[in-house]
Parts: C-alpha cells; structure tokens; sequence
C-alpha cells in the first residue's frame, strides 16, 4: 500500500463524509484492494493511486448524503420536484379566551350616557343588531351586566317589552364583545339584539328602542325611518347580550413561515378530469434564512365556482428534504400537481400553507381534454 493509499484509508476512517453511505465506503475499498492486487510496480502503484484516489474522493463528495434515493431533488436553478407526501388536515391551536376585566370606575348611568346604531348582522336565520352605548360625561365609568330591558317604540307611539334580562356569560363573546365595560368619556361600549326571520307574516317595526341600564333609567335610540327594528316574529327578540367592547381573538402562536409571499404560477386552462401541474414560489424578503423545519404542510383546491373552496381539497408536505430552507433575499419554487374538476367551467383555486399566513390563489378555466395550457401567474 503506497502513501496516498494510506493517506485516503486514515482519511475515511478518521473523517468519513458527513451521511455516507456505507455501501459507497465498500466500494471504494473494493477498488482499492483491487488496484493493489493488479499492480505491484512503485511508480505506476503511485500514479494509479492517484487516480483511485482523486475518484474516490469525488464519489464520495458527491453522494455525501445531500441527495435522498426516495425523495426527487431540486436540480440546479430549477424547480423543487413534486412529491407525493400526503398530509393530515391542519388542526388550529385553540383559541384563548380572553380574559374579562375587573370594574374599575364607578358605574356608568342612564344620564352619563348616549345612544346610536351600530353594525347589523344578517345571518342564516337571524338577524342582529349592535346598539353602542357611549360615555358622554365628564367622568370614566363602568358598564357592567346588560341592559335590564329593552323597551321597543312604534312609529304611534305605542310600545312593546322586547326583552328583559340577558345572557352576559359566553353569549357577549361569542358576539366578539368582552366586559364590564371602563369607559374613558368619549369612549363607547355595546351590545347586540339577536332577533328571528325564520317565520312569516307581518311586520311589527319600531322606529326607537328604549334600553334600561340598572335602575338609573332609560337610553333612548331613535332608528332611521328606512331601517327600523322589525321583529319578524312577533312577541319579542332571541336575546339581548351583555355590554362589552369587541375583542378579536388570534391563533396562539404565530408562525416563523408567515414572513413568506406566495405566488402560484397555474395554467389558465386546463383539460377537465385531468392532473395539472403548476408552481408555487415561496418569496423571503427578509435577511434571514426561513428553515422548513418541522417540514410544513400545504393545502390546495380548484373548485367550480358556485361550490364550497373546501370541498376538493387535498394537503401534501413540501420536499423540504431537497429544499430544506428559503434563503435570505431569495425564493424557492416547488413543482405541484392537483387534479382538475371532471366539469368543463370556470373554476377558483387556492393554496396555502398550513398553520401560517400564507397564500395564494385565482381562477382557471376548465375545459375538454384537448385543451392547450398557457402559464398565467397569479398572487
């Protein structure tokens, strides 16, 4: 054995390349033996070694274990492959619930407040209507509970209870509203009148509603002519909330992914009933690497329009393995495929990563099988 040999056997046993295959180590150890066994002479043992050597060293750089033999790589300044890593559906963290707050000022009265409509809400099968209660006194105070009734006024004059009492537990939040109320003067709180319009019939409008606050008296709100309250159905409203002021509510952790841009590159048309292939560039401007560590996953739709998003969704992993991270400044674009609606029309599709902010989308219109794809990038 000549001194390269032994300089190229000390190496891989002391520094074998990071993830080597140990099959690939056999190999160049079968060659070596091989080489000694063919050729004794000092001089052409030196230059063969060489040359067994210099290919040694080149193998087992190339195949140090940066390329997996199940996943397709990412071939230089190309695309990510596409792989076929099917994902579970993305179950959010669930939500915090906020925290009521403690009264802080001394409670607000009828007198030291005003009324005005705020937002209405139709939905399937109800209908609300925020009322907002504003501090217009000289003093900060609390609005706790809720209103204690609701007084309905017709255009005649004639008046109707619609509600006494009220749900202040889970009801306030699940209309977005937490309480008591600290009202700074000039600040606003409110509440929402939950009322039917599942039944037919009549109309009974009320052009002003009258709203008790403890025992200090009543908030008078007088309805613009063209919307006043319609209780539908007759003999009051669902329900009446407790005062709060809106809350939103957020995921509780917030994803390192959502400093990405998307854009999808989809064909414009596409051949009903068929797999389309498409990309997705993944855009960092930030100057830091983003590491697609865990791997995430994604979720992907077309749906005709006039159908839910949701229906024809399926969620895959990216091929984090030849795309581990998105470089700093830079972007990374991944090979997808999806299959087409078996109807011929005008479809929508999206994709977006899961658990993060991230997303994109548009339209593609889905025609017979002989339809001829042009690429139409879309953000």
């Amino acid at each position: 054995m000549n001194d390269i040999e032994q300089a190229l056997r000390q190496m891989l046993h002391d520094q074998p390349p990071p993830r080597a295959d140990p099959e690939l180590l056999e190999v160049v150890y079968a060659r070596t033996r091989r080489r000694r066994r063919a050729t004794r002479a000092a001089a052409a043992g030196c230059t063969a070694g060489a040359v067994i050597a210099a290919a040694a060293i080149t193998l087992l750089l190339h195949h140090g274990g940066v390329t997996s033999r199940t996943v397709p790589a990412a071939s230089p300044g190309g695309t990510v492959p596409w792989t076929d890593q099917a994902a579970p559906v993305y179950t959010p963290p669930p939500l915090p619930s906020p925290t009521a707050p403690a009264a802080e000022f001394a409670a607000c009265t009828a007198a030291s407040l005003t009324g005005s409509l705020g937002d209405i809400g139709p939905g399937a099968g109800q209908v609300t209507q925020n009322i907002v209660l504003t501090n217009s006194g000289t003093a900060a105070c609390t609005l706790s509970g809720g209103p204690s009734t609701l007084t309905g006024v017709r255009a005649d004059g004639s008046q109707a209870t619609l509600a006494t009492g009220f749900n202040a537990g889970t009801q306030t939040q699940d209309y977005g509203l937490i309480g008591p109320a600290n009202l700074q003067p000039g600040q606003s709180a409110q509440f929402v009148i939950s009322m039917t319009n599942m039944c037919s019939g009549g109309t009974d409008d009320y052009s002003a509603v009258s709203i008790g606050i403890g025992t200090s008296g009543d908030v008078d709100v007088t309805l613009p002519a063209a919307g006043p309250l319609d209780v539908i159905c007759s003999g009051g409203v669902n329900s009446v909330s407790g005062f709060g002021v809106p809350f939103t509510a957020t995921d509780q952790v917030s994803s390192p992914l959502n400093v990405l841009t998307a854009t999808a590159a989809m064909p414009a048309t596409v051949a009903a009933g068929t797999t389309v292939t498409y990309t997705v560039t993944l855009q960092n401007p930030t100057g830091q690497a983003v590491a697609l560590s865990p791997c995430p996953s994604y979720t992907q739709y077309i749906s005709p329009v006039g159908t839910r998003p949701g229906s024809a969704a399926s969620q895959y992993y990216l091929n984090c393995q030849a795309a581990p991270e998105i470089p700093a400044g830079s972007s990374v674009t991944f090979d997808m495929q999806i299959p087409a609606p078996a109807a011929a029309g005008v479809a929508k599709y999206g994709w977006a990563l899961q658990g993060a902010a991230v997303s994109t989308g548009g339209a593609v219109s889905i025609t017979g099988p002989s339809a001829t794809a042009t690429a139409s990038p879309s953000s």
